[in-house]
């Protein structure tokens, strides 16, 4: 018989899933104030509601007013429409509508009565135009007006539980600004910003910078895919303009500040290497420079270094923003360090955006400005392993630089979480005065590029306003956007679930792929076996639900939502159930030299050599069954035959001395 606790908790998602069929979405914040629901998440600042709703028109009936201003944001309100309404709305200029259109939408930047990155939406009926309904978003700059858009889209609804159903767009009066003014990505593997999709998450999560960083010559690891360049351009190396007019333009579309990284670690005769990148990258159209000490350092007197790059911020009038550093390893740590100090002496150098691994607070800022900052600092954010209770290590991934396990280099599925197993373990209600100590934030590592729908809207939503961020409404809505407005209950349950199957296992949590090192995924205890194998069957159930019907609800392209959410999901409960029925040398051969003597020794005393001896080749035989199998069915993973050949020299060993 099935678990009880999992009996009710599949009699609970039922209900939920009943009571979800209702106009509004699942996913809604409530005003302290006036009761209002709000389906936009975060919560605008400004939201009313005008107390009546739209039915949303159709091909021949709506369109999208053209703006050469912001085509990017208007295909991108063509695109959340298609995918979840299955209607494709045109995108017209104004002197081109036909009669038969009733309902616009008209984006605009202006900056009036809106701060920086800004946006307002509006309803508003036209008496001189067959056009009668006009839905406005107003952008403060071509960020805002992006979006302007994602929070419309959270308007438009429809009952979940009536696929024929007309959707509706709830009619309200919105505006919105960011509380942390830069919310960013900068990421170390150029070709992920470029995959379908990627940059629209981060549009979705309102990040509004990153960079550009990149090695041509770095092969693939392991652990690591080619090109990777986590400390920055390599300084001398031309830079490959066509992969960056490809990515740079993308980011333009989106309206991103864009850096170019250079790793500065040379010695003094070397340094115009930097300043000849940094030309190379301002030349190409970056908006800024970013000076990469970090990891590696800024070789023997970075202090001098410092001081050059201030000359070349005068020579090339970079000030402010424009300039992103990071320190060297123990300096990005503790801030209060001697080379900080001498650094931030240099004018210039410290009127930059000085970046800092440590979680923002009235503390840090008070001491950059004792010790010479001009800026507030800005918080690095490194979603990398702690000790939180539900690690982000997953079946077929390790959680320390989340990269895929798997030979394909395709995802693995890692559920959905909040900041706090990251650095610094921050929690949503201990920072809600972020805004008052830094204007700069931006995540790293999840360093294959996904889950980026999960981690970075997490993130970038909870930076646009910290102070009424609301973690289960934000979850929701995450998973809203992701999976469909119907789903959210299933893929909640599902996510509680997984979590729990990963505390049976030993998980990857450090560098590598090995569990802890030098052991692959496997049970903990082999007498959980049944529980695990529940569990299992339950998730199976559940992605087999969102399978299919979440292709019809998401937010997402259907090949997005399968090759980064669906796909993955279901590779991982593949393997999770492998790694709880194969057998491992560990469940019983741990000791296994210590044991086969102790074992030799009682056989032979009882009856004879040649006994004993059978029974040792028997033994290691059966141990290399045990090792062959695992390196067959975990064939498709990485870094699996380290791990065994460290069995095979063992069992060899043994075999040579019984020769």
């Amino acid at each position: 018989m099935p678990h009880t606790r999992l009996m009710f908790t599949l009699v609970l998602l039922a209900l939920l899933t009943a009571f979800s069929s209702v106009l509004m979405p699942i996913s809604v914040a409530e005003d302290a104030g006036t009761g209002e629901k709000c389906p936009i998440v975060p919560r605008p600042r400004e939201f009313q509601l005008i107390g009546e709703s739209w039915t949303l028109g159709n091909e021949k009936t709506a369109a999208i007013l053209k703006n050469d201003a912001c085509p990017y944001a208007q295909e991108r309100l063509q695109a959340l429409i298609r995918n979840r309404f299955k209607c494709e709305i045109p995108i017209l200029a104004a002197d081109a509508l036909p009669e038969s259109v009733t309902q616009v939408f008209s984006m605009t930047l202006s900056g009036e009565n809106l701060p920086w990155n800004g946006f307002k939406i509006e309803f508003r009926t036209l008496e001189d135009s067959h056009a009668k309904q006009e839905i406005a978003i107003t952008g403060a700059d071509l960020s805002g007006v992006i979006y302007g858009v994602e929070a419309l889209f959270n308007l438009i609804r429809k009952p979940v539980s009536d696929a024929e159903a007309q959707p509706e767009i709830l009619c309200a009066t919105v505006r919105d600004w960011p509380s942390i003014p830069w919310r960013g990505r900068p990421h170390s593997v150029i070709a992920h910003h470029l995959q379908p999709g990627q940059l629209d998450a981060y549009m979705h999560a309102r990040l509004n910078f990153s960079d550009f960083r990149d090695d041509p010559d770095q092969a693939a690891t392991v652990m690591m895919p080619a090109r990777k360049s986590s400390m920055g351009c390599v300084p001398g190396k031309p830079i490959d303009e066509e992969l960056f007019n490809r990515v740079f333009t993308e980011f333009k579309r989106r309206g991103m500040f864009v850096y170019g990284t250079v790793s500065c670690k040379l010695e003094a005769e070397q340094y115009s290497k930097i300043t000849d990148t940094f030309d190379a990258l301002l030349a190409l159209g970056c908006d800024g420079i970013w000076v990469s000490m970090d990891d590696t350092g800024g070789g023997k007197e970075p202090v001098k270094l410092a001081q050059f790059v201030a000359d070349y911020m005068k020579k090339r009038s970079i000030t402010g923003h424009q300039m992103a550093f990071t320190p060297a390893m123990q300096e990005y740590m503790n801030i209060d360090r001697a080379l900080n100090r001498e650094m931030a002496k240099i004018d210039g150098f410290n009127d930059g955006y000085w970046i800092f691994t440590r979680v923002p607070c009235a503390a840090d800022l008070a001491l950059c400005q004792k010790i010479g900052l001009k800026q507030k600092p800005c918080w690095w954010f490194n979603y990398c392993e702690t000790n939180y209770p539900d690690p982000k290590a997953g079946f077929i991934h390790s959680s320390a630089l989340l990269t895929s396990q798997r030979k394909n280099g395709k995802p693995s599925y890692m559920n959905l979480l909040p900041m706090t197993p990251g650095w610094g373990g921050p929690e949503f209600d201990r920072i809600r005065d972020a805004a008052k100590y830094t204007d700069q934030v931006n995540l790293w590592a999840l360093c294959d590029g996904w889950p980026a729908e999960y981690a970075l809207v997490m993130f970038g939503l909870w930076a646009w306003n910290p102070e009424t961020c609301d973690w289960e409404t934000l979850r929701d809505s995450i998973y809203d956007f992701v999976w469909g407005p119907g789903q959210v209950a299933t893929i909640r349950e599902f996510d509680v679930l997984y979590a729990e199957l990963k505390t049976f296992y030993h998980l990857p949590v450090t560098a590598s792929f090995r569990a802890p090192e030098n052991t692959l995924v496997r049970l903990k205890n082999t007498a959980d076996r049944p529980r695990v194998l529940e569990i299992l069957n339950c998730l199976d159930a559940l992605a087999a639900e969102l399978a299919e019907h979440s292709p019809s609800e998401t937010a997402l392209t259907a090949s997005r939502l399968e090759e980064m959410y669906l796909e993955p999901m279901r590779a991982s409960l593949f393997f999770a159930r492998k790694q709880a029925t194969l057998e491992y040398p560990e469940y019983r051969f741990k000791d296994f030299e210590k044991n086969l003597t102790a074992e030799m020794a009682t056989i032979t005393q009882e009856k004879g050599s040649d006994v004993a001896r059978e029974h040792a080749l028997a033994t290691c035989a059966e141990l290399e069954g045990i090792v062959a199998t695992l390196s067959r069915e975990l064939a498709d993973l990485k870094d699996i035959e380290p791990v065994l050949d460290l069995w095979r020299k063992r069992i060899q060993a043994q075999k040579e001395q019984l020769k």
